[in-house]
C-alpha cells in the first residue's frame, strides 16, 4: 500500500474541525462588532455632551434646555451649584442610556 499522500478520510476530518472553529469565531466577530459600534455611538455621544457643556457654561443659560441631535437628547439643567448636562438615546440593542457631566456655573 502506498502512504503517500491524505486519505479521504484525513481530508473529511480536518475540513470538519476548520469548520467547527469557524462557526465558534464567526458569531464572537459579530458580537465584538456590534459591540464596537454601541460604544462608538457612546463616545460620540459622550463628546457632544462635554462640548455642548463647555459652550453652556461660557454663557449664561435658561433654567433648562433640551436639544436632539442626531437621535440623542441632550438636557440641560441649572441647579444651585452646577450646570446638569445629560444625553440619553437608545442603543443598538434598544436599551435606553443615559449619561450625566456636572460643571460649574
Amino acid at each position: 500500500m502506498n502512504s503517500k499522500g491524505l486519505t479521504l478520510i484525513e481530508v473529511i476530518c480536518s475540513f470538519s474541525v476548520l469548520m467547527v472553529a469557524s462557526l465558534l469565531i464567526v458569531p464572537l466577530l459579530t458580537d465584538i462588532r456590534s459591540d464596537q459600534k454601541a460604544l462608538s455611538e457612546k463616545r460620540n455621544a459622550v463628546s457632544t455632551l462635554q462640548n455642548k457643556l463647555h459652550e453652556y457654561t461660557d454663557s449664561p443659560i435658561a433654567a433648562r434646555i433640551e436639544n436632539n441631535i442626531d437621535g440623542i437628547k441632550f438636557t440641560f439643567e441649572v441647579q444651585q451649584d452646577y450646570i446638569e448636562g445629560c444625553a440619553s438615546w437608545e442603543d443598538r440593542n434598544n436599551k435606553t442610556e443615559r449619561l450625566c457631566l456636572y460643571a460649574p456655573p
